[in-house]
């Protein structure tokens, strides 16, 4: 059942990802599109590509494979951060993040993401900002219980 939750969290955001991708791609100018926007789509579709390798791997019971590549997809979300032009956020589902802002003041806060992948290059030089993914941070946890109960019913590992 631990297992199902996670491979269902997995389908769920990349649906959701993939209804966004679609939704971004439908509001594209594409008569006017440019290098960065392919790139966006690009990183987006290889994002959400590779979780729903992880469904498939958990499917098929490759969970060794599936919770090591689920790991892996779970430390890409872990921090958002913006600093001076640089911007990069990932989330699979959703995010609840502890938000570290030191742009001018220190700010402390929560906010809440969807499902997306983000790296991009402003003009904003102003800005520190960290967020820190409490979802990710309670999956991993999640994950290596599952891992640990794998070991010790000695599933070939």
């Amino acid at each position: 059942k631990k297992i199902s939750f996670l491979k269902y969290y997995q389908l769920t955001g990349v649906i959701l990802g993939l209804l966004l991708l679609i939704y971004l791609m439908l509001n594209l100018n594409f008569s006017e599109i440019k290098l960065f926007e392919i790139g966006i789509v690009s990183l987006m579709i290889i994002f959400f590509g590779l979780n729903f390798y992880v469904y498939l791997l958990l499917k098929k019971k490759k969970y060794v494979l599936g919770l090591k590549w689920f790991s892996f997809l779970l430390i890409l979300q872990l921090i958002s951060i913006t600093i001076d032009d640089f911007f990069y956020s990932a989330v699979n589902l959703f995010g609840l993040n502890f938000v570290l802002d030191f742009t001018k003041d220190s700010i402390i806060g929560f906010d809440f993401q969807v499902s997306h992948i983000m790296l991009t290059f402003t003009s904003n030089f102003e800005t520190f900002l960290v967020k820190l993914n409490l979802v990710a941070i309670f999956m991993l946890f999640y994950i290596s219980k599952i891992y640990q109960e794998l070991k010790d019913i000695n599933i070939k590992i």
